[in-house]
């Protein structure tokens, strides 16, 4: 990941509960590239949800505008 420029945005999160007398550990993992990484966060989610991990959030910070059609009309111009 390393060599394509990608990095772990939550290296410090611990995603996995501990069940079993196992260690909690991070096996969801966020990666982006340098572009956007200073584009994007996260937040680790309190509930589970029943599951045996904790839900990441991932939040962009950018603005999507849109697609108008600029009209509507009708022309026959360049039939022949």
């Amino acid at each position: 990941m390393y060599d394509e420029g990608y990095i772990v945005l939550n290296s410090d999160t611990k995603s996995q509960l501990n069940y079993y007398n196992q260690i909690a550990s991070n096996i969801d993992l966020v990666f982006a590239n340098n572009d956007l990484a200073g584009l994007l966060d996260y937040n680790q989610l309190s509930d589970t949800w029943g599951l045996d991990h904790y839900p990441i959030e991932i939040l962009f910070d950018i603005e999507v505008e849109p697609y108008r059609k600029l009209t509507n009309r009708v022309t026959n111009r360049n039939t022949d």
